[in-house]
């Protein structure tokens, strides 16, 4: 059974696949939502249920949880809440970065009016940055609970991964197993960089945060046993298999029984299905319990980015186009990522923690692969797309950080 089960991943992955002419992106951001008054933030039970009730009528599905509203399903958005209440949008599909801007615009414009009728704003930050996260509800989900329950048992930054932190993602389509292995590869080899340049988070648990990239700082310390960077993830012979059996290979927490969830703890995926055969339901489930900095289900996403305002966000929704549908692109990076070691992706990642822009990462500046990085993307977007880059642009020019321009206007 495990040989079919391993089959059904990799099947699952290569239907996954899309001609190059149909390839798309989307984007997914989270927010919180904070009070106009003082500040504070607005929980599940005294604010953020209101709102997404008073959101329903212009969506086509709501998504109840234990009674309670706890999602949105609409054609061009689906609205969803991470585990301390967090709104996350995710953003369908779409071919160019206008189009995207544009669906990002229409949610704020729906939402907008109804928040300010109750005082209410969101932001877009890394950590939530007032109350501490022992003092945030869980939303009503099952999942959640299960998941809670697990990270308590695990890494000192669980409960703050799932209650405290904000991001922003982009997901991406491949058009094969080699197109996979080479965004794969290279979106892990420049994941520090990713994350440095869309760090925005000044606080952490209501103080300022004297280092940088908070959110990797929270991760690396989650769960030891499901790493964020596998160490196959530089690999030249990787392939769908590779991912396949990372997956069967680490406990997946709960798994679904039924109409409901079962807490499985540490049991691998391998051993909970040695003798049932995973339905496409299961896989997609098991898919999503696991949070690595690239994520493969039957697309790819790209997960290291902090929570970011709409033009920054936008800008590295144009980044990612940029460097990944660019087959010239994909190739140089692909090719420079190969001549690393995956130990050498946590030794950037800790160095940059440290000293920011300051770093080595590589064997050279962080500025100065950034704006490699940027020179290349925009050779590889459009004519009218390139321009969307500049936000991010800006930051590198400075060596200057989402989070190091809140603290300087905030005076933190």
């Amino acid at each position: 059974m495990i040989n079919n089960n391993r089959a059904k991943l990799i099947n699952y992955f290569q239907a996954g696949a899309k001609p190059k002419e149909e390839k798309k992106l989307g984007l997914e951001i989270e927010h919180f939502i904070l009070r106009l008054d003082n500040g504070d933030n607005v929980g599940y039970y005294d604010g953020v249920e209101k709102i997404l009730n008073e959101l329903a009528p212009q969506f086509s599905e709501t998504i109840i949880s234990e009674g309670h509203t706890i999602g949105l399903k609409g054609n061009d958005m689906i609205i969803t809440l991470e585990p301390g209440a967090q709104l996350e949008v995710s953003l369908a599909p779409h071919r160019t970065i206008h189009g995207i801007k544009e669906n990002y615009r229409k949610f704020t414009n729906i939402i907008t009016p109804i928040l300010s009728k109750h005082g209410y704003k969101l932001i877009n930050t890394g950590y939530q940055p007032r109350k501490k996260v022992e003092e945030i509800q869980l939303i009503p989900k099952k999942r959640y609970e299960l998941m809670d329950l697990y990270f308590k048992t695990k890494g000192n930054h669980g409960i703050n991964m799932m209650r405290g932190t904000a991001s922003t993602q982009v997901s991406i389509d491949y058009s094969d197993e080699e197109d996979f292995r080479k965004i794969y590869v290279t979106a892990n080899f420049l994941s520090p960089l990713l994350a440095l340049l869309t760090d925005n988070t000044p606080l952490f648990e209501g103080k300022r945060y004297d280092k940088y990239l908070a959110r990797t700082m929270i991760w690396n310390d989650v769960d030891s046993s499901r790493p964020v960077n596998p160490d196959f993830c530089l690999d030249a012979n990787l392939g769908f298999d590779s991912y396949a059996d990372f997956i069967l290979n680490h406990p997946c927490i709960l798994t679904l029984d039924g109409n409901d969830m079962r807490y499985t703890a540490e049991t691998t995926v391998k051993d909970l299905y040695t003798s049932q055969e995973m339905t496409e339901a299961d896989i997609e489930h098991i898919l999503s319990m696991f949070f690595p900095d690239v994520r493969l289900k039957n697309f790819l996403e790209i997960r290291m980015a902090d929570s970011m305002d709409m033009p920054f966000a936008i800008s590295y929704a144009a980044l990612i186009k940029g460097l990944f549908y660019s087959d010239s692109n994909k190739d140089r990076f692909y090719t420079i990522a190969l001549q690393h070691e995956a130990t050498e992706i946590k030794e950037a990642k800790n160095n940059l923690i440290e000293k920011g822009y300051q770093a080595e990462v590589y064997g050279s500046s962080p500025q100065t692969i950034l704006n490699t990085l940027l020179t290349f993307a925009e050779a590889g977007l459009d004519q009218d797309e390139r321009v969307y880059l500049a936000p991010l642009a800006a930051l590198v020019e400075k060596k200057e950080t989402l989070a190091q321009a809140a603290k300087e206007y905030f005076n933190l």
